[in-house]
Formats: structure tokens, sequence, C-alpha cells
């Protein structure tokens, strides 16, 4: 029997909160002794099983986390008998005499978009990322990846051996009780674009093609934008306000539920994706399983995701022209029969270092 020592002490929320608590519900079905690091804030909300032991570690500043990746999970394994260790973090961590596998899904630091006139913040990010991957990778035995996109440019980037890098895409379950097909109306052009309030989701560029496009022809063909962030967000991220002349053609949710994604892409006949980083693209995947038809970044993520899909456009991140033309033409596109695109290959993390380190 493995004793897996699992570290996730910055899965707090959002997508990394999502990997570990299918890595633990993964854990549970099997005989394997586990040992989850996580941080404290969300120990008591996590499922409980016989074979897990959650211990809480904050690493909530960046001096806890480096001090944590150089010198403290080498002390905490230093009289243990762990023998696995599966790193959920994508930087590897420094010990030694056991086998670490390093989750890796961080995209930003592997596209070639440059944010150093946007966002310095990002662009720092950017470059210095791959850094502390780099200055640790002797410490990695193997890498898991999401996707083929992400495969490609991480071992080259970090100069490691392609055959010890895995991809095991995400199982993405979608609830079919949540579509609902006789909510849509074809003849409202309603344009979806499920995003959190960052910068590089690039809801600007949608705005600014909408004004490309007369008033009357959005009036006239019933346009309407939904967006899950609210106007002030918008003119905090964006440092500008929504012209008065589109007000009724968008409408502001803020965040909402899945429940509620999957409400309004029964009712939308399009998917808006823009963003410059994304790893998978979860919504592309709901707007699949939805018929939607989608118009998202012209980037690497896209290409992956949609493979399968024909029901797409895909348009250069900041060319206004190209995403408002694509908007216009929604009036000749429909939704699509639904098609299970889910993505299940009965594969996970959890199987495979154990099926890895079978004798």
């Amino acid at each position: 029997m493995n004793n897996i020592l699992v570290i996730a002490t910055a899965a707090r929320a959002g997508g990394a909160l999502s990997i570990l608590k299918k890595t633990i519900s993964d854990a549970k079905k099997t005989t394997e002794k586990y040992t989850f690091l996580v941080d404290p804030s969300i120990k008591n909300t996590l499922d409980k099983s016989d074979n897990i032991e959650y211990i809480g570690i904050n690493t909530k500043n960046w001096i806890k986390r480096i001090y944590f990746d150089i010198f403290g999970y080498s002390k905490i394994i230093k009289n243990s008998t762990y023998n696995i260790c599966l790193n959920l973090q994508n930087v590897p961590v420094r010990i030694k005499n056991i086998k670490q596998y390093v989750y890796y899904h961080q995209s930003l630091p592997l596209i070639r978009y440059n944010f150093f006139k946007k966002d310095k913040k990002l662009w720092l990010y950017q470059k210095f990322y791959l850094f502390f991957v780099k200055i640790n990778i002797s410490y990695a035995y193997k890498f898991i990846v999401q996707t083929q996109w992400i495969y490609k440019n991480l071992y080259t980037k970090i100069n490691f051996p392609s055959e010890k890098v895995e991809i095991i895409e995400p199982v993405i379950n979608i609830n079919k009780d949540l579509i609902n097909t006789k909510l849509y109306d074809p003849n409202k052009n309603i344009l979806f674009y499920p995003a959190a309030p960052y910068f590089y989701k690039n809801h600007i560029v949608i705005i600014h093609a909408l004004l490309k496009i007369p008033e009357s022809y959005l009036r006239e063909n019933n346009y309407l934008l939904i967006l899950t962030i609210t106007e002030n967000e918008y003119v905090e991220i964006y440092k500008e306000n929504i012209p008065s002349s589109l007000k009724e053609f968008i409408k502001f949710l803020g965040k909402i539920n899945n429940q509620e994604v999957h409400h309004y892409l029964n009712i939308s006949k399009a998917l808006l994706f823009p963003s410059y980083i994304e790893t998978f693209g979860l919504p592309l995947i709901e707007a699949m399983n939805h018929g939607c038809f989608i118009i998202a970044s012209d980037l690497e993520y896209s290409y992956d995701t949609l493979k399968k899909y024909n029901n797409k456009s895909l348009c250069s991140n900041d060319n206004i022209e190209m995403w408002a033309n694509e908007i216009k033409s929604l009036i000749e596109k429909n939704k699509i029969q639904y098609i299970d695109n889910s993505i299940n290959l009965n594969k996970d993390i959890i199987n495979f270092i154990i099926n890895d380190n079978k004798d």
C-alpha cells in the first residue's frame, strides 16, 4: 500500500479548489493512505474518509510559500513513510528520496501574448513563474498536465523529457437535466460570456465590437449581451465607462452559480470567449453541450478544447473588427443538436500515480 503526500496549500477557491476536491474524491475510492496538506481555512469543509488525513498549513503570503517550497515540506517528510508526493501547485518543491508528481495547470507563462503594456503584474508573473519551476526541476519525477498544448509548451520551455509529462484531461460531467432546449428562442441573438472580473478575460473587446455595430441593427435583431460581472467591476478593470448607447443591449449579472450558468446557456444563441489566458476553458465544454455557437480567442487552448466541435469561429483576441463581424453574422447562425462532448477517459491523477508505481 502506498503512503501518498498531497500538497495543495494554495487551493482555496476557483479551479485550484475544484482540482483538490476531485483529487480527494478519487482518493476516497482507493485503499492507499493519504495525507493532504491544505489551507487551514478550508480544512473542515473537505470530505472525510478513513484513508485520508488533513493537515492545515498557511502559505497565503509569498514568503511562507517560498519557505515551505524550499525547506518546510522537506521537514514534514523527514521522518515519514511517504513514498509518493502529488504536488497540485505547479512548482516542484524541494523534497528528496520520494517520487514527486507535479500537476501543472498554470497557462500564463506558456502563452505568447506580451502583457507588458497592458498589465505589468501579469507580465512579471508570466516572466518569472517558470524560473521557479526550472530552479526546482531536479526534484520533479514527472509532470501531469490537462491538455496537449500545455504538454507541448511545458516540456520545451523547461527542458524536461517529454516522456515524463503525462496528459490527463479533466473529467467534465455535465448534468443533462440542466439542458433545456425549450428555453431557446432562435429569433433572439443572446450572447453570453461567463467570466470573472479579471483584465485577461478581455471583456473589453466585446464591448468595443458592439460599438462597431449600428444600434438599429442590434435592436432590430434582438441582441443582448449577458456578462457575469457588474458594471462597476468593468469600469474598475478597464478604466472606461460603458457607452450609454450600449446599455440597453447589456445585462450585468455579477457572480452566478453553475446552475445559473446553464440557465443562461439554455437561452443563449452564442457563447463569447475572448480570454487571453486559459488552460482548458470549462465554459467552452459547457457551451458545446448546449450546442451554442461559440466565438472564442484564436489561441491554443481553444484549438485543443474545440477541436471536435464545428459550430464555432475563432478570432484574434484584440481584433475588434473581426469580433464585430462575427457577432453581426450571428443572425445567420443557430444552435446545433446537442452532442455529448464531455471528456471522460476514465483516467484520473490518483489512479495514474498508483499504477505508475506498481511493481
